[in-house]
């Protein structure tokens, strides 16, 4: 199949966002039973029409899961809207509308759609997954005493924060959106066991998520991030409760700004 036809793939996406919402439920399903058709191949095998063979199907899998944007959009696991984003970014036709330093990034691969999914987690932790009321947090402090609740939503970004700092694959560069934030925070003895993530080895995360969430940070970039995070918090959710689109990129935009 030749490469135009993965392009008229991506023109359904972008014509119809739904069908983006279909793919990551797809990949949300559970294991296939032995000799059946996993779910996303039998949306792609659709898609692509009739004649679509089965290397058709794998070599659109691999398309989709290398762009930028589905790799975002799946990567947030629902806490996006695939129409918002396409909107808002100019989809897969590139267009930008918004002139948007941070998506001229990420479509460049200057920008990492994991470094997109540190801001939502850390959104998802300052608000409990939840939109919060206009001025309810003036700092990322307010998030400390309901931590201790063990707010499930909470610990559920906790959990999606500390994986993507720790993570081999998912541990941003020290070049990359967030500076050195992640890579030289030094270990803090303060409050040892509230936001300890089990090991030994993740000092530096505990430091950070610590130093966020307290606005305690000597860290510039992490002075930046809390400052950020603090502002928008009241507009980082939709009515529909998933993460608004532009809120997001204009926190990534004021970061990439700051490190120019």
């Amino acid at each position: 199949m030749e490469n135009n036809n993965y392009d008229t793939l991506f023109d359904k996406l972008q014509e119809n966002p739904e069908l983006m919402s279909s793919l990551l439920a797809a990949k949300q399903e559970g294991p296939v039973r032995a000799g059946g058709e996993d779910p996303t191949s039998q949306i792609l095998k659709q898609l692509l029409g009739t004649g679509a063979t089965a290397e058709d199907v794998s070599k659109a899998a691999e398309t989709i899961d290398a762009n930028a944007l589905m790799q975002l959009y799946l990567g947030a696991g629902g806490d996006i809207d695939a129409k918002e984003l396409l909107d808002y970014t100019g989809g897969f036709k590139g267009t930008n509308p918004n002139n948007s330093d941070s998506v001229r990034a990420l479509m460049n691969g200057k920008l990492e759609f994991k470094e997109l999914l540190i801001l939502i987690a850390l959104f998802k932790l300052m608000t409990g997954g939840k939109k919060p009321a206009a001025n309810s947090y003036s700092n990322t402090g307010g998030l400390l005493g309901s931590m201790l609740g063990g707010n499930t939503q909470q610990n559920s970004a906790l959990n999606l924060f500390n994986s993507m700092l720790t993570g081999q694959t998912a541990q941003p560069a020290s070049s990359g959106l967030f500076g050195n934030l992640f890579t030289s925070a030094a270990p803090q003895q303060a409050s040892p066991n509230v936001f300890s993530f089990g090991s030994s080895n993740n000092s530096a995360a505990n430091s950070v998520l610590q130093s966020l969430l307290t606005g305690t940070s000597t860290n510039a970039t992490g002075q930046l991030l809390s400052s950020l995070l603090g502002a928008n918090s009241h507009n980082a959710y939709n009515s529909n409760g998933t993460i608004n689109v532009g809120t997001l990129f204009n926190v990534a935009n004021a970061l990439l700004n700051a490190k120019k």
